[in-house]
């Protein structure tokens, strides 16, 4: 006898590939559903986020400039008071000194940090130009160095990635001693470079604010004549019969004036600005340039 003949569906079956099946999860982890497959489908298709530090680190020939500008200058000056007050040192540097105090105080607090780094207002391009090139005055490194490593610092206050927390070595007496330091002059020697395409690609884009950026070594460069220009024209007002200790009252008065008048205006006008940010001129940010 022969066996009787196999069905056509019989044959596929027996060819047919088994189903696919999904893979069992691990014992206390939940099956994932459609929106977890799908999301890990997408997932090869998905922009890896931007790295913290950038890929170079700075150099130790650039660390050792940072602490020779940073102890040279203040050694010289506790030297110099004293001993050459009366023999090169006088009314006209001290009137300078206060000047330039206050341009570059004014770049650094109302330009770096508030505008540049928080968007606190609106401000037209020469306003713009005008702060970050005061703000490069001040030595503490260039526009977008300085914006990324604060906003780095926002980021993390107080916890891994903030540049400069005071709690990063513990918080015993000896941890914060040593975090004192670190947090005021130390983090400046630390190899690794805030990213400035993840905390500023805003300033990146505009091309006033790069090239200022890229112009602070020269800022450095030039602070020492911008000194000795300000000797002579100084020299050329005494020679005039205007008193040195006329023009240095009238420096402190416009000086000590205006800081109440912006710390009045901010808290009066901070919270609207920062909803309602209005544009500024060179006049109204009280500049006098």
């Amino acid at each position: 006898m022969t066996a009787p003949p196999e069905s056509t569906a019989a044959r596929g079956a027996v060819l047919a590939p088994p189903p696919a099946t999904t893979p069992a999860p691990e014992p206390g982890q939940a099956a994932p559903g459609p929106a977890g497959l799908a999301a890990s489908s997408a997932a090869g298709t998905t922009r890896a986020p931007l790295p913290e530090f950038e890929a170079e680190h700075t150099g130790s020939f650039e660390r050792f400039l940072v602490g020779t500008f940073v102890a040279v200058p203040l050694l010289a000056v506790f030297a110099a008071i004293p001993l050459l007050w009366g023999w090169g040192l006088g009314w006209h540097d001290a009137v300078i000194a206060l000047a330039m105090y206050w341009i570059s105080g004014l770049g650094v607090t109302v330009g770096f940090h508030r505008y540049f780094t928080h968007k606190s207002f609106k401000a037209k391009r020469p306003l713009r130009i005008a702060l970050a090139i005061c703000g490069n005055l001040a030595i503490e490194g260039p526009v977008l160095v300085w914006v990324a490593d604060h906003r780095r610092h926002h980021k993390y206050s107080d916890k891994e990635g903030d540049p400069h927390s005071p709690w990063r070595f513990g918080d015993d007496w000896k941890a914060l001693t040593k975090g004192l330091v670190f947090a005021h002059v130390g983090w400046l020697f630390d190899p690794n470079k805030t990213s400035l395409e993840k905390f500023c690609p805003d300033l990146l884009a505009d091309s006033d604010i790069r090239k200022v950026s890229k112009s602070f070594p020269a800022a450095v460069a030039a602070s020492p004549h911008l000194r000795q220009g300000g000797v002579r024209v100084a020299g050329q007002v005494e020679e005039r019969g205007l008193a040195g200790d006329r023009i240095l009252r009238r420096v402190l008065a416009q000086s000590a004036s205006c800081r109440p008048h912006l710390r009045a205006s901010w808290r009066a006008e901070g919270p609207a600005r920062l909803e309602r940010p209005g544009h500024l001129g060179i006049r109204e940010a009280g500049l006098g340039l």
